[in-house]
């Protein structure tokens, strides 16, 4: 049903920051962007950007975006949502 999800009514917009630099990059975000879609509504996704790590052991450069949604999930289980997918 427009204007719902799962936990009630839609009401406040989030900016979500996302990335990947393992396997698929693409394909996670993407998955990410779609599991974020089935809590609320996507108002926005950015352009993807490429970006090289910072600090730790070796490793290849993460794809990084941001999506903006509008829900009324909590903070804490947008988080779980992301980590399951990205």
């Amino acid at each position: 049903m427009p204007g719902s999800q799962p936990g009630g009514p839609l009401g406040t917009k989030a900016a979500i920051a996302l990335g990947s630099n393992l396997g698929n990059r693409v394909g996670f975000l993407q998955d990410a962007v779609t599991a974020f879609d089935a809590f609320g509504d996507v108002v926005a996704v950015s352009p993807l950007y490429e970006t090289a790590p910072v600090g730790g052991p070796e490793q290849g450069p993460y794809l990084n975006a941001v999506v903006i949604i509008e829900t009324s999930v909590p903070p804490r289980i947008l988080m779980k949502i992301g980590r399951a997918h990205v």
